[in-house]
């Protein structure tokens, strides 16, 4: 069974995502850039009742595959998977400029009343090209991520020197985008093999600055477009386990493993899109954190239709049991009504010679 990235590109101001399993929770993580205490308890709110909703789903399972699922402590789950589900930060004093060929965005983040260290990582897009990232003066990188212990306050800083490709180098502006991803250093273990809040994807608006004639110049992005457009009919819905899809501003996955045969060291997928509004987007795919070639290419572009499902096969060479997987969405034409940036929901690569594989497939089967 091949496992399905989805990913929803609806107009909506923000895209969270949530990946669950009978073992952990999952909801929407706090807003990254709110300075606001509502989003505290409208995250807790949504853990509580997806909570409620994990442990009677876990109720109706557990007899079935009690003799699979190993005994774990409340220690063990807390270490393990339930310290990486919660934690909050007001981002405050933020500012934002581009000067000497610099990008400099930065805010304060208070962490008041936490029990544990909370950690963000950050991606930035141009444009719809991937940017390379400095936190506070450090090395820069596609992804830099900082880690914030209970209650202190820090200053973050993100530089950019931007690279662009020759064609978007002649417009008059630029888009900037950031993406905010929850404790991403969080890897499934033992017998968690969902993500919960950990990984969650929130874009943090967009900025536009005029370019001046210092960015960097880097060669075109290969890209792949072969994907196939199908009408979202009763039989899609069911083949793809799409469920409800009227919800609007949700990323998700409809599997959370993606299996890996024994002795082989590639596996498949397909990227699924998605929305209510048409247009393209560029898609990248991450293992590990890492940006990898989708199908030979550097990216995908897909259309999204309303009414339709967008499916991309792809297959990732070089992989490894509990290697992580997940796409990232930039629209092409970014208008008022389009979302700005999505990110899949993360997905395990998960080893048939893995012990917990042979428990995972038994609850898939009974969720079908």
């Amino acid at each position: 069974m091949k496992a399905k990235i989805i990913i929803t590109m609806l107009a909506a101001a923000v895209c969270l995502t949530g990946c669950s399993d009978s073992r952990v929770t999952s909801g929407a993580a706090s807003d990254p850039f709110a300075s606001s205490s509502d989003a505290v308890e409208a995250e807790s709110s949504a853990i509580e009742a997806e909570s409620s909703a994990t442990e009677a789903q876990s109720d109706t399972t557990e007899s079935a595959a009690a003799s699979e699922e190993p005994e774990l402590s409340d220690k063990d789950y807390e270490e393990l998977f339930g310290k990486y589900q919660s934690g909050y930060a007001d981002f405050g004093d933020r500012s934002f400029e581009y000067k000497d060929g610099v990008i400099e965005k930065s805010f304060t983040a208070t962490t008041k009343g936490n029990e544990y260290d909370v950690e963000y990582g950050y991606m930035a897009y141009i444009n719809g090209i991937p940017q390379k990232i400095s936190l506070n003066g450090g090395e820069p990188q596609e992804m830099v991520s900082v880690t914030l212990p209970p209650n202190t306050e820090q200053k973050i800083t993100l530089d950019i020197k931007p690279s662009l490709t020759e064609d978007i180098k002649s417009e008059k502006e630029l888009q900037v985008k950031f993406l905010s991803i929850f404790n991403p250093s969080y890897k499934p273990q033992g017998q968690y093999v969902g993500f919960g809040n950990a990984h969650n994807g929130t874009a943090d608006g967009k900025q536009v600055i005029q370019p001046d004639g210092s960015e960097e110049s880097i060669s075109d992005m290969k890209t792949t477009t072969e994907y196939e457009s199908v009408a979202i009919t009763k039989e899609v819905k069911k083949k793809y386990s799409l469920g409800d899809m009227d919800a609007i501003g949700y990323i998700m996955i409809s599997d959370g493993t993606i299996p890996l045969k024994s002795g082989e060291s590639s596996a498949k997928t397909d990227i699924l899109m998605l929305g209510n509004t048409a247009n393209t987007y560029r898609v990248f795919l991450y293992k590990n954190h890492e940006r990898i070639q989708i199908n030979g290419c550097d990216c995908a572009e897909m259309k999204v239709e309303n009414g339709k499902l967008s499916i991309l096969s792809v297959e990732i060479p070089d992989v490894q049991n509990r290697d992580i997987l997940y796409a990232v969405a930039i629209p092409i034409d970014d208008t008022e009504n389009i979302i700005n940036l999505c990110k899949s929901g993360s997905a395990l690569i998960l080893s048939e010679d893995d012990p917990i594989y042979k428990y995972v497939q038994e609850l898939e089967e009974q969720e079908q």
